[in-house]
């Protein structure tokens, strides 16, 4: 089946119902006015021949629309016609189109039809991606349908002669395009079929009443002829240079050594049609089971280089990718050679990179040999790239073993790229065809999860979208923005169809009921709000926290609601009287996230206390508290089967639970000293660390496996941090240099040396340009990213510098030193714009709010304070820990501060009152 199976299907017009019924017979009257005889051909019809003429067409149509199109266009033919011969018109579609076959020349000879050329043709016309030109039918129709063999070992393909010359096969298509008459069309320079359903009865063994259908087209031998035009470009030496002069790559036995050369200049046409549709019709011939050859020459095609840069730089690795999935139907088929998943696992991981214009095919070569060593990819890879330097006559280095290189794929099996902001949610569509995400950049977008396109990309919010959910029909999204307003969107056209108005502040979570009638909202308000969905009607408000709702959740019959806020309860609401039924008590911080089990019997409650906790949600007794993060609970979710709870901590761990015992399954672990410093990396997707055991390691933040340990710092790791576009690490350590390294490969790319003692601080610039450092030499140093020049020394403190940080608009930095002061300077000068005294001890940390209008510090003297960054002034001295405060960040919002001190406790303060509202206590 084609792409074009999308298309619209004979339409039903349903001629008995009375919408329609009056104005068909009008359309019919119409036409027939003036070219109707009466029995007596003397004379004009009357009105009962009149009625019947029109219901004699409306039967004969059998209510679809095409055929009645089709015959009233057909009445044109004559000038005049009787009853009698309206009732010589076949009866339906089918036997429309069966009565035009047979008047075919190429249907009236003893020949099978199926051995015949006008079968070839329409075979080629059913298993097209889309409508062909003239050229591409041609060369299609014109080759062997013996496809091209794989040379063993090379990667290569032995092509195959044409039937006919060119420009004979030219003029024999368009011999039998002339037969088809008005059933194609050409269009643009395309042939165009007159209606799909011209193509479902070829497509069809049987017709009415188990009839077999003898004009029956196998489009399997459509996908042949259209794969050999795509394996014979690929032996084609002159293809080669039409389509990917890009390849170099020097080869003993190399892809495009066959000689095959069809005329240049149809190049125009098959070359962009192979790069997109041709892997496409080697899947399809592979799933039919009918074509041995189809599965080593997917072989070849993953391993073609020059295509596959072809393929990426002209727009179509998606396509690629959606028809190589679909071999995912059949995991145990072996003859799909290993490579073929292989190279899906690649381009699934590493697609944003390699789905680019420009791309060549060493680009190409150098992304599989970054794959996980061992794997079929990067072992293909490694030849290649061991044979061109052997045909290059240099030195050849076989790759080996690198430092912290995986041996296997990653947990992660696609990654998604395209927001230009931090993701705030996702959530799967409920065919599992499609994610949709919300983001910072304050869009959502939709992605096909086969493939990792991104397929819609809906803007309407005009701030951040915090909240994303899908319809239970899948037809619709709803969206909370902290513009305050949720929206609903049709799914299918991303057309936004609803805002709702109504909350007064941001909208933090949104759920859909079950049934698809009615949506849930939480919001900073302190409310839940319930709307209809199909009005967009507020409903109901939902009144009993007393700040902010962080989740909300529907109960599986839906016939509850459950809420968690940042008043450190959840709540359970009746949905359809809005009382609240239960107010489930226990945490000792802001609920962030709720889920019910899929049998509805029990909530899960994710919280900043560092704890879940799993409530009978019939007595609202806590039934299990699950400890073991050190850090706030962001996330918690349900495994479909209820058997188990999975949640993400901001103390860099990942933790899978048992939901019957409450025991954690799975932690990371790996380091043999003190863990100095966490950090993820901006995609979420993984964990870096800094130990003192003078190493830097790399975590998968879904498995949890440790994927790269980095060696070089000759001390311990004192600070670690990601570049913004996460593709490298910057590490200061006590052997009193920076280093930077590849996150991909582990590789360590620079040492930054300069300062004259311990690199206390490392921070990159918003751009990624450069880098920070703050040392106990008592100065500040910046750090060109791409050459590693120091380009400022900036001097001041009389003590070592403990802290650094770029303001948001990289204009600025601050730093905190053991003398007691913050300082401020100019990032492009250099020179010291501020001096922040207040605290009676060494300043550890230090910290820009978001908007960038206030800096937070920690202190030896166990306070924090906040400064106005324009003035200098103190605006509020924070007291509370009893020892040291080491650290201190601000929340996403700018609303709250947290700290942590020596005295194994973290708090979170309110930015606007400095009251500490929570304090965590390390259970450790």
């Amino acid at each position: 089946m084609s792409s074009l199976d999308v298309a619209i299907r004979p339409l039903k017009i349903q001629p008995d119902d009375p919408r329609h019924k009056e104005d068909l017979r009008a359309l019919i009257q119409h036409e027939l006015a003036g070219r109707l005889d009466g029995s007596d051909i003397t004379r004009k019809p009357t009105a009962t021949e009149l009625s019947e003429a029109v219901q004699l067409l409306l039967d004969k149509s059998e209510g679809v629309f095409v055929y009645l199109a089709r015959l009233l266009d057909g009445l044109k033919a004559k000038r005049r016609w009787t009853l009698k011969d309206l009732r010589d018109f076949p009866q339906g579609l089918n036997a429309t189109y069966t009565a035009f076959m047979e008047r075919l020349p190429s249907s009236s000879d003893s020949t099978r039809f199926a051995e015949t050329d006008l079968s070839r043709l329409l075979s080629v016309l059913l298993a097209v991606q889309e409508p062909p030109t003239l050229e591409l039918l041609t060369a299609a129709w014109n080759a062997n349908e013996e496809l091209p063999a794989v040379d063993g070992g090379t990667a290569g393909v032995r092509p195959v002669a044409e039937r006919f010359k060119p420009t004979f096969a030219a003029l024999e298509v368009n011999k039998l395009l002339d037969q088809l008459g008005s059933l194609y069309s050409v269009h643009d320079e395309r042939v165009v079929v007159f209606h799909k359903s011209f193509h479902d009865f070829l497509e069809s063994h049987k017709l009415e009443f188990g009839q077999a259908n003898k004009f029956w087209v196998d489009p399997v031998q459509g996908h042949t002829l259209l794969a050999a035009v795509t394996a014979q470009l690929m032996a084609s030496p002159d293809a080669a240079r039409a389509a990917w002069p890009s390849s170099a790559l020097p080869s003993k036995t190399g892809s495009m050594d066959m000689q095959l050369s069809p005329q240049p200049h149809v190049y125009k046409w098959l070359i962009p049609y192979s790069l997109k549709y041709g892997p496409s019709h080697l899947v399809e011939l592979q799933l039919s089971g009918q074509l041995p050859a189809a599965g080593p020459l997917l072989g070849t095609l993953v391993q073609n280089y020059a295509f596959l840069a072809a393929a990426f730089s002209s727009g179509n690795g998606h396509d690629l990718i959606r028809a190589l999935s679909r071999l995912r139907r059949s995991p145990s088929d072996s003859s799909i050679p290993g490579i073929v998943m292989d190279a899906l696992r690649w381009m699934l991981l590493r697609q944003p990179d390699l789905f680019k214009a420009g791309i060549s095919e060493e680009q190409v070569l150098v992304s599989c040999l970054c794959c996980p060593l061992g794997t079929l990819v990067f072992e293909k890879a490694k030849k290649v790239y061991v044979n061109a330097l052997e045909l290059l006559g240099r030195p050849c280095w076989t790759p080996r073993h690198v430092l912290g290189a995986s041996t296997s794929w990653p947990a992660c099996q696609i990654v998604l790229s395209g927001h230009s902001s931090y993701v705030t949610s996702v959530a799967w569509s409920p065919d599992g065809r499609q994610l949709a995400s919300g983001s910072g950049d304050m869009t959502l977008r939709v992605w096909d999860a086969a493939s990792g396109a991104c397929v819609a990309t809906l803007e309407e919010h005009s701030d951040t979208v915090e909240s994303v959910a899908w319809s239970p029909d899948g037809r619709q999204l709803a969206s909370g923005s902290l513009d305050m307003t949720l929206r609903v969107w049709d799914a299918a056209s991303g057309a936004c169809v609803a805002t709702l108005e109504g909350h007064s502040d941001i909208v933090q979570s949104v759920a859909w009921s079950p049934d698809g009638r009615q949506l849930a909202s939480g919001s900073g308000d302190g409310t839940l709000r319930v709307w209809d969905a199909a009005s967009g009607a507020c409903v109901a408000t939902l009144e009993g926290h007393s700040i902010i709702m962080m989740s909300v959740a529907w109960s599986p019959d839906g016939r509850q609601l459950a809420s968690g806020s940042g008043e450190m309860t959840l709540r359970v609401w009746d949905a359809a009287s809005g009382a609240c039924v239960e107010t489930l008590e226990g945490h000792s911080d802001s609920v962030i996230s709720v889920a019910w089990s899929p049998d509805g019997r029990q909530l899960a409650s994710g919280s900043g206390e560092m704890t879940l906790r799993v409530w009978d949600a019939a007595s609202g007794a806590c039934v299990a508290t699950l400890e073991v993060h050190s850090g706030d609970v962001q996330s918690v979710a349900w495994s479909p089967d209820g058997r188990q709870l999975a949640s993400r901590g901001g103390d860099a761990t990942l933790s899978v639970w048992d939901a019957a015992s409450g025991a954690c399954v799975a932690t990371l672990e790996g380091h043999s000293n003190m863990v100095t410093s966490v950090a993820w990396s901006p995609d979420n997707r993984q964990l870096a660390s800094g130990s003192w055991d003078e190493t830097l390691r790399v975590w998968d933040a879904a498995s949890g496996a440790c994927v790269a340990t980095l060696e070089g710092h000759s001390s311990g790791v004192s600070s670690v941090a990601w570049s913004p576009d996460g593709r490298q690490l910057a590490s200061g350590s006590w052997d009193n240099t920076l280093r930077v390294w590849d996150a991909a490969s582990g590789a360590c790319v620079a040492t930054l040396e300069g300062h004259s003692d311990v690199v206390q601080s490392v921070a990159w610039s918003p751009d990624g340009r450069q880098l920070a450092s703050g040392s106990w030499d008592e100065t500040l140093r910046v750090w060109d990213a791409a050459s590693g020049a120091c380009v400022a020394t900036l001097e001041g403190h009389s003590k070592s510098v403990s802290s650094v940080a770029w303001s948001p608009d990289g204009r600025q930095l601050a730093s905190g030193s053991g003398n007691m002061t913050l300082r401020v300077w100019d990032a492009a000068s250099g020179a010291c714009v501020a001096t922040l005294e207040g605290h009676s001890g060494d300043v550890q940390s230090v910290a820009w709010s978001p908007d960038g209008r206030q800096l937070a510090s920690g202190s030896s003297d166990k306070t924090l304070r906040v400064w106005d960054a324009a003035s200098g002034a103190c605006v509020a001295t924070l007291e509370g820990h009893s020892n040291i405060v080491t650290s201190v960040a601000w929340s996403p919002d700018g609303r709250q501060l947290a700290s942590g001190s020596w005295d194994k406790t973290l708090r979170v303060w309110d930015a606007a009152s400095g009251a500490c509202v929570a304090t965590l206590k390390d259970p450790y």
